[in-house]
């Protein structure tokens, strides 16, 4: 097979992948709509909200929606999981003061099997760096990381103070 062919077929098979993943992703926003603020009582505007997006998520098939605000979780995704904010200027998810210097903001729930299809779009991320923890280092000092996800997406995600790992 000629260079240019190879380079072809290669194009194509993205194609597919892109439109399996699309509608895949379409599936799961069919199936169910969930909103965070629906799960979090008043008066738990700025602590550990971490449980509440855990009752959220559940064990995926789910699209999370979050409101125009600041939350303070640390959220590890299920498979078959869209997070979802209002843009990244109104949507911020931030580590929470006690977390350990190694725990990322937004992670795969089940790190050593991994995950698939998974999006996470329209939100800005905050590791909470003034916290007054040293960096763990490597993919330890990011705000989001896929360990494993086989078709994911990440679209308009702003990460402040870290970076973004591809494991």
């Amino acid at each position: 097979m000629k260079n240019d062919e190879w380079e072809t077929c290669e194009a194509k098979e993205e194609d597919k992948a892109f439109e399996h993943l699309t509608k895949t992703l379409q599936q799961i926003e069919d199936a169910r709509i969930v909103y965070i603020d629906d799960f979090i009582p008043e008066g738990e505007e700025e602590s550990d909200q971490t449980k509440y997006f855990e009752e959220a998520l559940g064990d995926g098939n789910v699209k999370l929606i979050l409101g125009p605000k600041r939350y303070y979780a640390t959220v590890k995704l299920p498979s078959r999981t869209v997070l979802e904010g209002q843009g990244m200027e109104l949507t911020t998810i931030q580590t929470p003061n006690h977390a350990p210097s190694y725990e990322w903001t937004v992670s795969v729930k089940d790190k050593d099997n991994g995950a698939e299809y998974i999006a996470v779009r329209h939100l800005s991320l905050d590791g909470n760096r003034r916290r007054g923890v040293e960096p763990a280092g490597g993919s330890r000092s990011s705000c989001l990381t896929f360990h494993g996800v086989k078709y994911g997406w990440v679209k308009d995600v702003f990460c402040l103070q870290q970076h973004v790992a591809w494991i």
